[in-house]
């Protein structure tokens, strides 16, 4: 059981202005900004004011380390090499990355297409799709890749910048089918089951929110946040709405791992904190307060998790751990590093990868792609057995 304490445009154009609209989100550098006002209160953050001094410095523990990546050493990670499974022309980098149903699909950060389709099995792209747009089928951003229990022949795609999930069919032609979630905070969300969506969103109360198949609010929780009571609130929430979340196959649990903080926790059905993941290097966020306005703002001193996928029994987060340096530039937010949870919330052990990612999936337990901002390929490796 878990500890009380244990409980983070032509097409050339198309591809610029998605790019200076989503690079900044994409790599963690003025998230508030770069959606335009989505998490408005983010922008907090991101003052142009003269540089505040740091006191008052809130859950850097680990984060304050001088290290630019953290150590894994003593957690003797397993080595995983791996081999580029397919490279894709059209991929500009790839952001998300999902398996099911014999399909891999790639979501493009740098988006026009922002989707790619591959049969893993025949290792080929079926077609690079999804143009930018407002119109059906059309895509402004790929935030959040889903399956719906039952739905054998589709996958569900979460738009941030347009506000709506769309079911893109592996059957040839097919209408796209949209949900347009009635809570319009949501900036996560994913199929919990047949016939509920779990979202993270930036409400005040109830930030965690399940909705029904059509995207009616169904009921709401409220999860901690980051931080202490001394932080402004306003700044707290935006900085606990930059997580990810992975849904248990079965639908029992979910799970928020946040990008801020080194911070895991799980949910049960109705969206009720069961407790935090007993993760390696554990901090509460990262924030400031000038000492002449004596406003709080958050920081990003350190990149720590930056993504997720699930097995029915184990949940894989992908942990950056970096500091913006010279060494690393763009790939900050990369990771090689991925902490394996049980859905209890016990470490089962950490894999080193040997290549940067962005974005991880899993094929049961014994095999994980990847996918990277950097790269036009898909890269495979196999899990072996835990000794």
């Amino acid at each position: 059981m878990l500890g009380q304490g244990q409980m983070g445009c032509a097409r050339v154009g198309a591809r610029q202005q998605v790019r200076r609209n989503f690079t900044g989100a994409w790599r963690g550098r003025g998230f508030g900004i770069a959606i335009q006002g989505v998490l408005a209160a983010s922008v907090v953050g991101c003052s142009r004011e003269r540089a505040p001094d740091r006191i008052g410095i809130s859950g850097i523990d680990a984060s304050a380390s001088v290290d630019t990546e953290l150590p894994h050493s003593s957690l003797h990670p397993t080595r995983l090499i791996g081999e580029v499974f397919l490279e894709v022309p059209a991929l500009g980098g790839g952001s998300k990355i999902a398996f099911g149903r014999g399909v891999l699909l790639v979501g493009d950060g740098k988006g026009d297409p922002f989707l790619h389709e591959i049969d893993a099995g025949a290792r080929r792209v079926v077609r690079s799709f999804g143009r930018l747009g407002d119109g059906p089928g059309d895509f402004k951003s790929v935030w959040d890749l889903s399956f719906r229990d039952g739905d054998v022949d589709g996958i569900w795609v979460f738009d941030l910048m347009l506000r709506r999930l769309t079911r893109v069919s592996f059957k040839q032609p097919a209408t796209a089918q949209v949900i347009a979630p009635q809570d319009n905070g949501v900036v996560r969300l994913a199929w919990f089951g047949p016939n509920l969506l779990v979202g993270l969103t930036t409400a005040d109360t109830g930030r965690l929110v399940l909705l029904d198949s059509k995207g009616a609010v169904v009921s709401r929780s409220s999860g901690p946040l980051l931080g202490g009571d001394s932080i402004t609130r306003q700044v707290r929430l935006a900085s606990s709405a930059q997580a990810s979340l992975c849904v248990q196959p079965s639908a029992l649990r979910f799970a928020l791992l946040y990008t801020r903080a080194g911070r895991v926790e799980l949910y049960g059905e109705k969206a009720q904190l069961i407790g935090r993941a007993a993760v390696p290097f554990p901090s509460d966020g990262q924030f400031q307060r000038d000492a002449r306005t004596g406003r709080w703002s958050a920081l990003t001193l350190r990149n720590f998790y930056k993504g997720c996928t699930a097995s029915e029994a184990q949940l894989y987060a992908l942990f950056s751990g970096r500091r913006g340096s010279p060494e690393y530039g763009d790939r900050a937010t990369n990771g090689v590093f991925i902490h394996v949870f049980d859905w209890e919330g016990r470490l089962q052990r950490v894999l080193q990868l040997d290549r940067d990612v962005s974005a991880i999936t899993v094929d049961g337990d014994s095999v994980l792609y990847g996918a990277s901002w950097q790269s036009d390929a898909v890269f495979k490796f196999r899990i072996p057995p835990r000794e």
